[in-house]
């Protein structure tokens, strides 16, 4: 099938309202190649399945899917109707590009069951079911047939590419009005001498008009991609959503910078993070993601739409939170997991997952140059030897809770579990801590409360049983709190300890301050210890304790060749051998 078909089988991630409106249109598809429904095992024969293959998108799998999918969705025998699971396990389906469970989910979205009515969606996934020549007649005339049941109206454009850039920027201007730059360059010049590298949060705005102005030659300002960008970064970093929009738009097209569909993808999820009460520029996100995803993997698709977590059951909230399924070093779809496979999916009956936070953009603190770019890399280079990764980036303090809290509730026993932080940390007497990026750091105590405890995430990772635990922590820069006047805690983080089957890795030792750059000429986009970790994980029948001592051997001959002393420490607790490549 086309890629246009399977870039748009799996658009309806969306928040779950569990309430059916009104009569219910047309029929669903069975995938009982007989007629009626068997449950019996049919729900343990999925859960094998979904362990087995991960988060691979394997065309096998999606008839158990779409099976266990259909049961919930209508109710049969044994299982009861339950649209939450239904959805879920059709969405996996239609990953693993099953046509009924394509079909299924149109039908949800037609009668509102489990979904917000949305008849856009339902027409469009019809019309590619339609119009694809390799669905079976018996599928297209359900399809059909319930199609004719709907008023006429829109279905998402997959097609129009204007002079191939893709999407649409955002303005910033009132109701998308007219340009008004009259004295705005003046003002926001005067903003940004005033405010230097502060945060202003008021300045955004301001920011993101200049920018936006320079990006389109609207108004009274000339097209000028290079202050378009400069501007663009002030206002993201001031927590404009349109800035980042635009930024990410930027990204998707290769304007001015390197084309980069993963951090288009990045900015687009912070957009849908931060503006769930923008409803137009979410549509603009919703539609400039329809052509991103086309041009991706069907496994690394990230949701259309803005993902409310707190509607969601755990199982399905990593589903919506890991929308940030990163491509594999091929660019291509797996189509079969092999124990001889130079990637490893799994280990035994666990599988591997990893949680990856950077924290670039502190409002109250010194902000980061690198820590996002860090999570990036090394969320991409763990997908690339087979770990099931949620990334997330600049979190404040709630976001930071709840995205550990989701991942948490994912490890299952023997799991091997990857957390790695990029940010800013403290030690707090004999505690380390993670900052959130909106810290603020008035006295100890509200650190103690606001920030996040390492040791409370490795006690958690050790309550689920995971067979490993890997924390790596890159926060060993500068105290934050001097650069604003407050005696909190010290620089670098303090010794740690590790239970059984945990590792735990400082990219510095205590005091010490860990490298962003090896001097001036040094053009990397990552810090020394990342780079070097992301260089030594990729050698095939390294153990883990062996990669990790080959990164602290590099970093130490390094730093010390710029006159610098970096030691990471290791704690290490690990019982067994495991490996990031076989």
């Amino acid at each position: 099938m086309t890629k246009w078909f399977f870039a748009l089988l799996v658009i309806c991630f969306t928040q779950i309202t569990i309430a059916q409106t009104g009569g219910v249109q047309g029929s669903p598809v069975s995938p009982f190649s007989a007629v009626g429904c068997k449950s019996v095992g049919l729900l343990d024969q999925a859960k094998q399945m979904k362990a087995a293959v991960g988060s691979s998108n394997i065309s096998s799998a999606g008839i158990h899917f779409a099976r266990i999918g259909f049961a919930y969705l209508l109710g049969c025998e044994s299982i009861e109707q339950d649209f939450e699971e239904a959805k879920y396990w059709l969405e996996a389906a239609a990953r693993s590009k099953d046509v009924s469970a394509a079909h299924n989910i149109a039908w949800m979205y037609q009668n509102g069951l489990g979904v917000p009515r949305d008849e856009i969606k339902a027409r469009t996934l019809y019309g590619l079911i339609l119009g694809s020549s390799e669905v079976t007649p018996g599928i297209k005339k359900i399809s059909r047939s319930n199609l004719s049941l709907m008023p006429p109206g829109p279905v998402i454009n997959t097609r129009a590419r204007i002079n191939s850039v893709v999407g649409a920027p955002y303005s910033p201007f009132p109701d998308q009005g007219e340009c008004q730059t009259s004295a705005l360059l003046f003002i926001a010049k005067q903003m940004k001498a005033i405010n230097g590298s502060q945060i202003v949060i008021s300045a955004g705005s301001t920011y993101s008009k200049v920018g936006y102005a320079f990006l389109t030659g609207c108004g009274g300002l000339p097209k000028d991609l290079d202050q378009a960008k400069v501007w663009l970064d002030l206002a993201s970093r001031s927590k404009d959503v349109i800035a980042i929009h635009n930024l990410a738009w930027m990204y998707q097209n290769g304007i001015y910078v390197e084309k980069d569909l993963y951090s288009a993808r990045a900015l687009y999820q912070q957009v849908q993070r931060e503006a769930l009460d923008r409803k137009d520029l979410l549509e603009i996100v919703a539609g400039n993601l329809i052509y991103l995803n086309a041009d991706l993997p069907v496994e690394t698709f990230i949701s259309p739409q803005p993902l409310d977590s707190s509607t969601a059951k755990p199982a399905l909230q990593t589903v919506l939170e890991g929308a940030v399924q990163l491509p594999s070093s091929s660019g291509q779809n797996k189509s079969s997991v092999s124990s001889s496979s130079s990637t490893v999916m799994f280990s035994g009956l666990g599988r591997k997952r990893a949680l990856v936070i950077g924290n670039n953009n502190y409002l109250s603190v010194q902000p980061l140059a690198n820590a996002a770019e860090d999570a990036r890399s090394m969320a991409e280079s763990l997908q690339n030897v087979g770990y099931q990764v949620t990334l997330r980036l600049d979190l404040n303090e709630k976001e930071m809770k709840a995205a550990l809290r989701n991942f948490s509730v994912q490890v299952e026993g023997g799991d091997e579990v990857l957390f790695f932080f990029a940010g800013h940390g403290v030690q707090l007497g004999s505690s380390n801590y993670l900052l959130p990026v909106d810290i603020t750091g008035e006295n100890e105590a509200q650190v103690r409360d606001e920030a996040i405890q390492l040791q409370r995430i490795l006690d958690d990772m050790s309550e689920r049983k995971a067979k490993l635990t890997l924390a790596m922590i890159d926060a060993c820069r500068d105290n934050p709190f001097k650069t604003v006047g407050r005696a909190i805690g010290g620089r670098g983080l303090a010794p740690t300890t590790a239970a059984t089957g945990q590792m735990v890795i400082f990219s510095a030792g205590t005091g010490q301050q860990a490298l962003d750059r090896l001097g001036p000429t040094d053009k990397s986009k990552n810090g020394l210890f990342t780079r070097i970790f992301i260089k030594e994980m990729q050698k095939p029948g390294l153990s883990v304790d062996r990669v990790l001592r080959n990164v602290r051997n590099e970093v130490v001959e390094l730093a010390k060749s710029v006159g610098h002393e970096q030691v990471p420490a290791i704690y290490d607790q690990v019982v067994g051998d495991f490996y990031f490549r076989n």
